[in-house]
């Protein structure tokens, strides 16, 4: 029988010494603290406010020059990792993913969602965990 250890750290990428074969007692789940929503979006909000680029405070449409310029950017990011996924490099295709959370987090921003995105999300989630595909 497998010795127990009292816990297993977990990080982004799974849990930590599987192979010691011990069996953990607690499971701890770590990850760097930029990994959640607010704190993704209080980065954009810094690039945003050095490039003096729109930052809405309260749920608002955009100009249609903001919302052209918002899709391209998002369009292109997945452009871009449409072609690092035929490329096959794991590397770039995580730097395109973040890329597009980049864009959309901008638009968010420029949106004034920030508050509200969270919940909002949550929301789909229910909405997507009730359907039966």
């Amino acid at each position: 029988m497998p010795e127990r250890s009292n816990n297993i750290k977990v990080g982004l990428y799974g849990v930590a010494s599987r192979a010691t074969g011990l069996v953990p007692t607690q499971v701890q789940i770590l990850f760097p603290s930029f990994i959640n929503m607010k704190n993704q979006l209080n980065l954009v909000k810094e690039f945003h406010t050095k490039f003096k680029a729109l930052i809405s405070t309260n749920p608002t449409l955009i100009p249609l020059d903001r919302s052209n310029l918002r899709f391209n950017l998002m369009k292109e990011e997945v452009k871009e990792y449409k072609k690092e996924v035929e490329n096959k490099n794991i590397e770039e295709i995580s730097k395109e993913l973040a890329d597009i959370l980049y864009a959309v987090y901008g638009t968010i921003l420029e949106h004034g969602l920030q508050d509200k995105i969270e919940q909002i999300f949550e929301e789909v989630h229910k909405s997507n965990m009730s359907k039966d595909y």
